[in-house]
């Protein structure tokens, strides 16, 4: 099983910085869909499955044998909707409903991060 990279999780100062570029494309996006295709646009916010499996996120701390406690797993989620928020973006976040199914149902394959029938 190939692990996934947990940098961006860790706290740090730089992590705004980082996605500059990706809120800068969706602001890009939106005012597309508003003033040339009149359109709405709606983003979806996608989990990754470290986010809300707690076995697999037990198996990448011992991986990397880092401390949980250093990292801000849904530091994504938040910033994408503080994006949203300010920029009068739509949003739908999965990740709570995703995380309610956290060992009650396999949402992803085992070998790669993609979501499997379940997870669709």
């Amino acid at each position: 099983m190939e692990l996934p990279e947990i940098v961006i999780y860790k706290k740090d100062q730089y992590f705004n910085q980082r996605y500059q570029t990706t809120f800068k494309i969706l602001g890009e996006i939106s005012q597309l869909c508003r003033n040339d295709l009149h359109t709405k646009f709606l983003l979806c916010i996608i989990p990754e499955r470290i986010q809300v499996d707690k076995k697999f996120l037990n198996i990448i701390v011992g991986s990397y044998n880092v401390n949980p406690e250093e990292y801000n797993w849904l530091q994504p989620q938040k910033a994408l909707i503080r994006f949203c928020l300010d920029n009068n973006i739509q949003y739908i976040d999965l990740t709570p409903d995703f995380i309610k199914f956290d060992g009650r149902q396999k949402l992803y394959y085992e070998i790669d991060p993609h979501w499997n029938k379940d997870g669709h």
